[in-house]
């Protein structure tokens, strides 16, 4: 086989590979169904807040539509990002809150999206198929 033309088959083939692992790692961050939701859809997690009773000013505050940062999740789940990480310790494969690449840096919105499906940001790279509420 000529040079050029061995060297295009490679090209084409190194192409192939990147795109098929691009697309597994999008498919991998898909949102995981959560139980709960109103016409069969997968629960948010705003919809499982108001299941609970706890409003928009719950999470945003009065000036609502805010960013609602991890601290104000942390204060009504666990009080910090170390003792929600033992409040979930028994998860298995492995405890989400404690994750060796990012401990409690990573924010919960993460993984928990608001207004919006949960994704299990772990299946990027693993296998663990948690079921993120």
């Amino acid at each position: 086989m000529e040079p050029i033309r061995l060297r295009r088959c490679l090209i084409v083939a190194i192409v192939a590979v990147v795109a098929t692992a691009l697309a597994a790692w999008g498919w991998a961050g898909q949102a995981v169904p959560a139980p709960g939701a109103p016409d069969g859809k997968p629960a948010s997690a705003a919809d499982r807040h108001k299941a609970k009773g706890v409003g928009c000013e719950g999470c945003h505050g009065k000036d609502e539509p805010a960013f609602v940062p991890s601290e104000r999740c942390l204060a009504c789940h666990g009080g910090t990002a170390a003792a929600l990480a033992q409040k979930t310790a028994a998860t298995e494969p492995e405890n989400p809150h404690a994750s060796p690449h990012w401990g409690g840096r990573m924010g919960c919105d993460t993984c928990h999206r608001q207004h919006e499906q949960a994704v299990d940001w772990c299946s990027h790279c693993h296998s663990f198929n948690f079921r993120v509420p």
